[in-house]
C-alpha cells in the first residue's frame, strides 16, 4: 500500500514496483491510479488515460478521490474514442480523438490521430490542414509545408492552404520572395471565397494580405 501511495522522484523504480504488485493484484485501484499518474507525468498520455479508465471501471470512488480526479471525464472520453477508432479503424473516430488532443495543445497525440485518419482516408483536406497546423506548432515546418502543398494538389483554390503557405514561407523559412507568390494568389482567392468566410475573419485576412503585399 505504501508503494502505491508515497510520491517518489524515481519514477522508473516506482513503475517497476507498482507493476510487480499489479501482476499479483490486477484490480488494486490505488496502484492503478498511481501508475496512471506516473505515465501522465512522463507524457505517455494514451497509456495513462487507459489505465485511469480501467481503474475507474473497477472502483470509481477511489479514482474520484485521487489527485487526478479532474481529468477523469476527459480520460474516459479519450479512451472511449481511441478504443472505438482501433476497433473500427474509422477515420471519424481518429479525427475526434485528434481534435480533443489538439484543443489541449497535446500535439504529439493530435498528430498521431490525424496521421492515422489520413492513412485511412487521404481525401480529407480539412483534416490535412489541421495536421499541417499541428506540425507547425510542433516546430516541424517542412512537414507542415508538405501537407499544405498536398492540399493544393487536391484543391488548387484552397484559400487557407495558400495563405498559410505564404505566412510560413515568410516567417519560418525566411523566403519572402516565394511567399509573395502565395500572398498574391491568396488575395484573389479571398475575394473568390468571400461568401464562405465569416465577416470578421474575412476582414482580418484582407488587412493582413494587404500589409504583406505592400
Amino acid at each position: 500500500y505504501a508503494i502505491c501511495t508515497i510520491k517518489r522522484f524515481d519514477t522508473a523504480i516506482a513503475t517497476k514496483q507498482i507493476e510487480q504488485i499489479l501482476d499479483k493484484e490486477p484490480e488494486n485501484v490505488t496502484c492503478l491510479v498511481q501508475l496512471a499518474n506516473i505515465y501522465l507525468k512522463k507524457g505517455k498520455l494514451a497509456k495513462g488515460f487507459q489505465i485511469l479508465t480501467d481503474a475507474y471501471g473497477i472502483d470509481p470512488s477511489i479514482v474520484k478521490n485521487s489527485e487526478i480526479a479532474k481529468i477523469i471525464p476527459f480520460a474516459l472520453q479519450v479512451t472511449g474514442l481511441r478504443n472505438a477508432a482501433m476497433r473500427t479503424n474509422n477515420f471519424v473516430y481518429w479525427n475526434r480523438l485528434a481534435d480533443g488532443y489538439n484543443e489541449l495543445s497535446i500535439l504529439d497525440e493530435a498528430i498521431i490521430g490525424y496521421e492515422k485518419s489520413l492513412k485511412i482516408n487521404p481525401n480529407q483536406d480539412k483534416t490535412r490542414l489541421k495536421l499541417a497546423f499541428a506540425y507547425r506548432k510542433d516546430g516541424r515546418i517542412y512537414s507542415c509545408i508538405s501537407e499544405l502543398k498536398t492540399v493544393l494538389t487536391h484543391d488548387k483554390d484552397n484559400f487557407y492552404a495558400t495563405y498559410y503557405l505564404g505566412k510560413i514561407l515568410k516567417e519560418d523559412v525566411k523566403n519572402p520572395k516565394e511567399a509573395l507568390k502565395y500572398f498574391k494568389r491568396a488575395d484573389a482567392l479571398l475575394r473568390k471565397h468571400k461568401k464562405d468566410i465569416k465577416p470578421n475573419n474575412y476582414q482580418r485576412f484582407e488587412r493582413d494580405i494587404a500589409k504583406e503585399l505592400q
